[in-house]
């Protein structure tokens, strides 16, 4: 089927980490994606397909020569070239945010300030977030609205 546009729409985000068991467990019981397909790699190591319930996919490589990440800021706070963190949609921050320090998770930051409470408004819509260090020292930005924009309504 030919597009006038052959990049219309993002197929997966995919990332390596070191431990595929601890990714799994993150990603499958703590933020409820379901696993598509769970398969040994030609050259080792695991690939596994993740699915939302939006129909949205995240691959997870494994290998045994995976090295650490670099010893910098994750996103909020630091600013590195790169993939700086994949966003999540959650129903509840404040419930994620309780479930993830009790699974042991890094809480990078919070927006707006918890002892502020309420939303931000951005063109996104009203919204609040929490940052977490994940699995593969990746950052991920649980959003939770209570407005949503169609950014495409209005786009160039």
């Amino acid at each position: 089927m030919a597009q006038d546009n052959p990049a219309s729409s993002l197929y997966h985000v995919g990332f390596w980490v070191q431990d595929i068991d601890q990714a799994l467990h993150f990603y499958t019981q703590i933020m409820d994606f379901s696993v598509l397909s769970h398969a040994k790699r030609a050259t080792g190591g695991e690939r596994v397909m993740l699915g939302d319930t939006m129909g949205n996919y995240m691959e997870i490589l494994s290998d045994s020569s995976v090295l650490d990440a670099p010893d910098a800021p994750l996103h909020p706070v630091g600013r590195v070239e790169g993939l700086p963190h994949i966003a999540i949609r959650v129903e509840d921050t404040q419930a994620m945010k309780q479930r993830l320090q009790d699974e042991g998770y890094e809480i990078l930051r919070e927006a707006p300030d918890p002892s502020v409470g309420g939303y931000i408004t951005s063109e996104n819509g009203e919204h609040r977030m929490i940052f977490v260090r994940g699995p593969g020292n990746i950052s991920l930005e649980l959003f939770e609205f209570v407005k949503e924009n169609d950014l495409f309504e209005n786009a160039p």
